[in-house]
Formats: structure tokens, sequence, C-alpha cells
């Protein structure tokens, strides 16, 4: 008792212990494996056994008729005939002991004698079992060998007859006949006896299979479950607790290493529980300070707005030309700190979860150039000239206006305070071929010059390119992958098309497009390759390069 209460302390304390225990239970589901295939094995010989043994005894019976025709001093075709139905009979009957049940002599096909008899068989159902693939192999099988194929022997041949089929053995052979010339020689043989042996030894070994596996289930069952249990408790308590039931505790059994773990993540999820309900109070008292002091500034806003309105509706009539000026300027910072007052509350909307999209259709040309409007007195008091190109066609789309204004604005201000140079360009769609060199270069999404106005394909031609852009970043853009590409598939056609390096932040930053073309299985093979590597790979499609290019 004592050594038994000792192993249940040892079992509390030791995960290793009972995780141990779990593979053993394991392994005897292996042996159960291994048993299985000692089965198969055990079948597989016995029936390579009785293969070899039916050869062996079809030669000697092929043999002995062979001597005896060679012996006989026949001329007719009609003692031919008879003869060789006298050693057919022979053959069935001197087989029979090995498990032989049909004989069957038929005309070789290259044999060209103008003497024939007619084909003999024991059973008329081997007319059914000699098909052309066992005539073939006897037809290409060297002098004084035999050829076989394993066939399904209808139970009706023999002496037992009945129904369905049995596992057998066709054996096929050269036989020389007297005048008559080369005449095929088939033997069938049934492997009955020993599929009732496999079959019976099989069950055998399944039946105690299954019993011990049933157990060896069980066992790993009950085991596997009472180690997971506070495993599986722990995870639903991490659950829950992410979901946001922050007092989710776990209860604490034993001494062992899942007992540590539940008290780890009990300290773990009081600590995060406090942390949380910290951040929440003084995301609460920002977001009402917030929220405060853009209402208290409303107020002396509106006093201001209103002094504002009236200086600058005056400004005409104001003689000092710094005094109408500094009207001016008063009129476009509080709008501008109207905006930000603006913004400040709905900062605070935003941390309430109070925020909504006002979605509507617009034009973003429009969105512009309101935006570049508000932005004028900013523009000319830093001396900087804006160069505006938006296109001829509106270019609309679902968007909340303000927020979009919002980020338009910042936009081009960054641009007036921190770009080099005095001309900013805005532009829908770039005029200057260094421009659209650099829009391409950088998106990389035209097709190459020599593939223009072809068809993208997505099924294979033997003739055509398949396109592909990859992308590289870090590490990877300095990997020789292309050249390892070309030396590992030698056997495709590889063409650079577009490629560019550049860096992000000192991260170096790479894009190209590379045509490959060969036979389907090669280009798998470079695609397989491709994806094994730390790179971005998109397949563009299948394009046939252009007449004019060829040129």
């Amino acid at each position: 008792m004592a050594g038994l209460a000792g192993l249940r302390a040892l079992m509390r304390r030791s995960l290793i212990l009972r995780v141990t225990v779990a593979a053993l239970v394991a392994g005897a589901v292996l042996i159960t494996v291994l048993l299985g295939v000692v089965t198969v094995t055990i079948r597989e010989s016995v029936f390579s056994d009785k293969r070899d043994a039916v050869l062996a005894d079809a030669m000697e019976r092929v043999r002995t008729a062979q001597a005896v025709l060679d012996a006989a001093t026949v001329t007719s075709p009609d003692e031919v005939a008879f003869l060789a139905q006298t050693q057919v009979t022979s053959i069935r009957g001197s087989s029979a002991g090995a498990g032989g049940v049909g004989v069957a002599l038929r005309r070789s096909g290259s044999e060209s004698s103008s003497v024939a008899i007619n084909d003999l068989s024991t059973d008329s159902a081997m007319d059914a079992l000699v098909t052309h693939d066992i005539t073939q192999a006897v037809e290409d099988a060297p002098a004084g060998t035999l050829a076989w194929r394993p066939t399904q022997v209808p139970a009706s041949i023999g002496t037992q007859g009945g129904s369905g089929q049995e596992p057998g053995v066709l054996v096929g052979t050269r036989l020389s006949l007297p005048v008559a010339g080369q005449y095929d020689v088939y033997v069938l043989y049934t492997l009955a006896p020993e599929q009732r042996l496999v079959t019976v030894a099989s069950r055998a070994v399944i039946t105690a299979g299954v019993g011990f596996a049933l157990v060896t289930v069980l066992g790993v069952w009950t085991v596997t479950a009472r180690v997971l249990r506070p495993v599986r408790q722990t995870s639903l308590a991490a659950q829950r607790l992410a979901s946001g039931t922050l007092s989710e505790r776990i209860e604490v059994r034993g001494e062992d290493e899942l007992a540590g773990l539940a008290t780890s993540f009990n300290t773990m999820a009081a600590s995060l529980q406090a942390q949380i309900e910290r951040y929440a109070a003084l995301s609460t008292v920002q977001r009402l300070f917030v929220s405060d002091v853009s209402h208290e500034l409303r107020t002396p806003l509106t006093t201001i707005r209103m002094a504002s309105d009236q200086l600058y509706a005056a400004r005409t009539e104001i003689e000092d030309p710094l005094a109408r000026r500094s009207a001016e300027l008063l009129n476009d910072q509080v709008d501008r700190f109207q905006t930000m007052l603006t913004d400040l509350l709905e900062i605070s909307r935003i941390d309430s979860g109070r925020v909504e999209l006002r979605v509507s259709q617009e034009d973003l040309r429009e969105v512009v150039r309101r935006v570049l409007s508000a932005v004028e007195v900013h523009v000319t008091a830093s001396g900087a000239q804006v160069h505006l190109d938006l296109g001829d066609q509106p270019a609309t789309a679902q968007m909340d206006v303000t927020r979009v204004e919002r980020i338009v604005r910042n936009l081009v201000t960054n641009a007036i305070e921190h770009a080099e140079g005095s001309v900013i360009d805005v532009f829908t769609n770039p005029q200057q071929p260094i421009t659209k060199e650099f829009i391409s270069a950088l998106l990389s999404n035209e097709l190459p010059a020599a593939f223009r106005g072809g068809k993208v394909e997505s099924t294979y031609s033997e003739d055509a390119y398949l396109l592909l852009r990859l992308t590289f970043l870090g590490k990877s853009a300095d990997d020789p992958v292309i050249a390892e590409m070309i030396r590992r598939c030698n056997d495709i056609e590889v063409t650079l098309l577009f490629g560019n390096l550049d860096q992000i932040q000192s991260v170096p930053f790479g894009r190209m497009i590379i045509g490959l073309r060969g036979s389907k299985e090669h280009i798998n093979e470079a695609l397989a390759y491709l994806s094994q590597k730390d790179l971005k790979e998109e397949v563009i499609g299948y394009v046939r390069r252009s007449s004019a290019a060829a040129l």
C-alpha cells in the first residue's frame, strides 16, 4: 500500500511520468500495426512459395509431355490430334497433386505449318482465361521457359464444382508437336487451399489485434484524458480571459508542473486584470478631459469667431496694410483653430466608440481644390508655387469627405513645410517621362513593353512566356535566387524583363518581372523552387511576345 501511495504521489508531481505512460500505451498500438504487417508478410510468403512450387510442377509436366511427343512416330493429322489429346489429359491428371485444375492447347500465332489440329481444353471455362496478355507473354518468352499470370479461377473448374471465383495461377509455354509444329500449352493451378489457410491465419491475428487495440485505445483515452484535463481547463480559462472575463481563475490541484502552470496563470490573470482596469480608468479620465476641454473651448472660440468675422468683413475699410493683413491672417487662423477643435472632438468620439463614417459619392478633384483653397494663405506665406494637374476625367469614389479632406490637407501642408524647392506639383496623371518611369517602377503593374497588347492567359502554352512578378524584402533582396533557379532548372529559358532595387528606411527592397519558357513540368519545377524562398511571387499569366518586339 505504501508503494502504491508513493506511485500516486509521484504521478501527481511528475508530468513527464504521465506522458511516459501515455507513450507506452501508444506503443501497444504500434505493436498491433506490426502484427498487421506480419500478417501481410505471411500471406505474401505463402503465395510466393506456392507460386514457385506451381512453376516447378508445370515445368516438369511439360518436359515429360515433350519427351513423349518427341518419341512419337505419328504422321497423319488424326494421329497427331489423338497424341495431343492424350498428353493434355496426362498433364491434367499428373498436375492435380500440385493444384492443377485445367489444361488448354492452342496453336502458336507464329506457326505456319499446313497441318493443324483443333484447340484442346480439359474445361470449356479455360477459353476465357487464355487472354491476349498471357498469349503474348508466351510468344515473347525464350524457348524452354515459362510465362505466368495471376488469375481468378471459376469454382466450376475441376472436380469440386460450385460458384464464385478463387485465386489461381495460369502457366504457359511452348510444345512442339510432330508434323503440326509449335503449340502453346496452358496449365491452370488453383490457390484456394492457400487462400483458406491465409484467411484463417488473418482472422486469428485480426481478432487478437482488434481485442488488443480496444484495450489499448481504452488505456490511451483514459491516460490522455487524465493528463490533458488540466491543460484543457487552462485553455478554456485563457479563452474566457481573452473574451473579457477578467475574473477567470484556475483551480490548483496537486503539486506537479501543471499545478505550477495554474498558479502562474492565476498570477498573470490577476496582474492583467489590475492593469486593464487601471488603463480603462485612465482612458476614461483622458476621454472626459478631451471632451470637456473641447466643449469649454467652443465658448471663447465662438466669441473670437464673431470678432474675427467682423474684422474680416471690414478689412477693406482698414487703411493700414499691416492691420488689414493681420485681419486676414486672424480669420485664417481662427478657421484653422476651429478645424483643430473639430478634430479634437472627433478623437474623443473615436475613443468612446461613437464615431461613424459619413460616406458619399464625391469627386476627389473637388476635394483637392477645396484643400488648396483653404491653405492658399499658407502657400503664399511660404513663397511656394502650386501646380495643379487633375486631368479632365472625374475621379469619383465613395468616401467620408471630411476625413479625406483632412488627409489631403496634411499631405499638402507637409509638402509646403518640408519639401525642398519652391514648386509643388499636385497631379493625378503624370506627364513627364521621368515621373511616369518612377511611378511605373514603384508599382510595376503594367506589362513589360515587349508583351503589351498580348492576351494574358491562365493556361499553359508552349510558345508563351509565364510572367512572374517577384518582390524581395530585407536579406532576401541580396540572395542570388534567380541565378540558383537557373542553375537548378537549366531546361527552361529565363528572361529578365524588369527589375529595381531600393531601400526603405535602410531595409533593401526590390521588385522584378521575369519570363519563363519551357515545358510545363520544368516551369512547375521552377515555381516549386521559388515558393521555398523568402520572397513574394505573383503569377501574371502566360503571354506571347509581341511581333513588334520580336522584330
